[in-house]
């Protein structure tokens, strides 16, 4: 089970799930991304891309053998909606953004599941 904010990851409203063995620290990148997704100066579409991603992501971790391409897939489109928020404005409100973007990205990128 992964934690962020003061909640809980749940899949639907009263299901909970472990964690493949192996697959920990990418469920808990994902977290730290799906915390921070508000505060993202996202589109409306970009968000829910970036949500249902995420949500494919901790779906295949849950599962006995993760399917490895469809975890690649989702990590692949979750960079590709963040690079321009890392790619953003490096001072004032965006600072923020930029950094925790941009550190998710690296995160991303060193994933073994994208060939990191």
């Amino acid at each position: 089970m992964i934690a962020w904010g003061s909640a809980q990851i749940y899949q639907g409203v009263q299901n909970q799930a472990e964690i493949a063995p192996g697959h920990e620290n990418p469920a808990r990148a994902v977290a730290r991304i799906l915390d921070r997704l508000p505060s993202a100066d996202l589109g409306e579409t970009e968000n829910e891309d970036a949500r249902h991603a995420a949500a494919e992501i901790l779906e295949e971790a849950t599962q006995p053998e993760p399917d490895q391409g469809r975890t690649r897939r989702a990590w692949l489109l979750l960079r590709g909606l963040l690079s321009p928020l890392a790619r953003g404005a490096e001072s004032g409100s965006q600072a923020a953004a930029h950094d925790w973007a941009r550190t998710a990205i690296e995160q991303i990128s060193g994933m073994p599941q994208i060939g990191g």
